[in-house]
């Protein structure tokens, strides 16, 4: 693998940025400082030469690797309609501050939404979308977080699998306000679980690039400000 002295260059600039601390560091960076700048024109033509190597081996195995998944985003869009469904139509608070449950209504709807949860929930584990995945571990932690709150509903959470199963008779028997809080209104556990459907679905139909762009203009700007000292300036 071809491995240019730029890197080594730029790692010395972030180790410096963050490590810093008394007089030896700063005559050392002093020290680097001078050889970056008696270096310059090696260091530029070093920076084409990678990325023109890099363009070339990377174009096609991005191209490739990274791809909308179809079959999660119409998972996410599921979950988000059941999601929504079960924040919108199953608990009514009345006037006189009493609450309805129409609890057939509310056992299949629930029931939508932890079949409609689990298979995002799998099928996100094996996405290679890093973003994907991990806002997919958000929706999951969402759900352990809320474990003992949805007990009470009837929701098992499984924290290995971080997938969720439904006890139908300790849901039928859930009182009306507690289950109106947990599933209505605005920073309810449906409500955010519905914020993160929309986010998966959105990452997963969007290829997601890994790969770091290098420009021939880059390590003009980047060489501009470290001789002229504002780089060094950072480390200070």
């Amino acid at each position: 693998m071809y491995i240019s002295p730029i890197s080594s260059m730029l790692n010395y600039s972030n180790y410096y940025t963050s490590k810093i601390s008394g007089l030896s560091d700063m005559q050392s960076i002093a020290k680097r400082y001078e050889e970056f700048k008696a270096n310059k024109s090696d260091l530029k033509a070093q920076y084409a030469e990678l990325a023109k190597s890099w363009k070339t081996q990377n174009t096609t195995a991005v191209s490739d690797t990274y791809k909308p998944d179809t079959a999660l985003k119409n998972s996410a869009d599921s979950l988000k309609a059941a999601a929504d469904a079960l924040s919108n139509s199953v608990v009514t608070r009345n006037e006189d501050g009493t609450y309805t449950v129409d609890r057939d209504k509310l056992e299949s709807a629930v029931a939508d939404f932890v079949n409609s949860y689990n298979s995002v929930a799998a099928q996100g584990k094996s996405s290679t979308n890093s973003l994907v995945k991990e806002k997919v571990s958000l929706m999951t932690g969402t759900a352990a977080y809320s474990s003992k709150l949805l007990a009470k509903a009837g929701i098992t959470v499984d924290s290995k699998e971080g997938t969720l199963s439904l006890n139908k008779e300790t849901l039928k028997n859930a009182e009306a306000p507690f289950l109106n809080a947990l599933f209505n209104g605005a920073n309810s556990f449906t409500e955010r679980i519905s914020a993160k459907a929309s986010q998966i679905g959105t990452l997963s139909e969007t290829p997601k690039a890994t790969y770091q762009t290098y420009s021939a203009s880059g390590i003009e700007q980047w060489l501009a400000a470290y001789t002229s000292g504002s780089s060094l300036n950072t480390l200070v």
